[in-house]
């Protein structure tokens, strides 16, 4: 990169990568954190220890350097004040953080919205100002990544325009509500880590015009019994809220390998957990 005169480098930093030290050479000009979930809690040994890790980036920042942080999670928020770096803040729920948004529109699955910057922000000789953003890609979750994408340009002082022809001409990525299918019905493709990413999931497509919700789940195996049972709790209650049509279950066994196949504990929690919506639903109906 150097060789071509590359001159700015974006790079997603896992919290693994920051728990081996993997980047502690890295001089960043501009670090974010945006999501915080209870997941990767068996790598790191607790939720704390997960936190701890991920929050490296933003503690260990160097003056001078700006960081972006999402104020709608409280454990990201409390790291404001133990930053070197300049704090730039943004927030899906409210206009009291530096950047936000209002008149969110997901009918079609793909985003619309206002996105806001809340004051003159003299550290990037940015103005105060308002501006209609249409998302490329489908879903809340490409929303929030846009609304981060959004801020760190502005932070970059990159044109407004060719931000937004940018998010308009991105399509997203492949099992990130991929919309795979989209003539007399929607197809969408999606992976639940966690119970956040079954909220933000579920929450797009509670905010969509359809008819007929038909679901297709793959149970993720080697991941735990409890987190397993968490994902399929919160899978049950979207079900209900949804009124889906039909559930279909699949282990994907031909397409994973060994370490994803799915264990014979992880097949008994969920059909444990499914039994007892099913029997609640039956009890409502009758």
């Amino acid at each position: 990169m150097l060789d071509k005169n590359i001159s700015h480098v974006v790079m997603e930093v896992s919290s693994s990568a920051q728990q081996m030290l993997r980047v502690n050479n890295i001089d960043f000009d501009i670090v974010s954190f945006g999501n915080l979930s209870r997941e990767h809690i068996d790598q790191h040994g607790s939720f704390e220890n997960y936190f701890r890790d991920k929050s490296k980036i933003i503690l260990n920042a160097k003056k001078g350097s700006f960081a972006l942080l999402n104020m709608d999670n409280e454990h990201i928020a409390s790291l404001k004040e133990k930053t070197k770096a300049s704090v730039l803040t943004f927030s899906m729920e409210n206009l009291d953080s530096d950047f936000g948004i209002s008149k969110l529109d997901l009918s079609t699955g793909f985003g619309k919205f206002m996105f806001h910057v809340n004051r003159d922000i003299k550290e990037i000789n940015l103005k105060k100002q308002s501006f209609e953003v249409e998302m490329g890609s489908v879903g809340y979750a490409s929303v929030m990544n846009g609304v981060i994408a959004i801020s760190l340009a502005l932070i970059l002082q990159v044109d407004k325009n060719i931000i937004l022809n940018a998010l308009k001409n991105f399509k997203g990525v492949e099992r990130r509500f991929e919309l795979i299918y989209d003539e007399k019905f929607k197809v969408l493709d999606d992976h639940f880590a966690n119970e956040k990413n079954i909220d933000v999931t579920m929450t797009t497509l509670s905010q969509m015009s359809y008819k007929n919700l038909h679901i297709l789940y793959a149970i993720r195996g080697n991941r735990g019994i409890e987190l397993n049972r968490a994902v399929d709790e919160r899978l049950c209650f979207w079900l209900k809220k949804l009124k889906a049509s039909t559930l279909f279950t699949t282990f994907s066994e031909d397409t994973v390998k060994q370490k994803d196949k799915v264990t014979q504990d992880e097949k008994a929690v969920y059909a444990e957990v499914l039994k007892i919506i099913i029997l609640k639903l039956y009890i409502l109906m009758n």
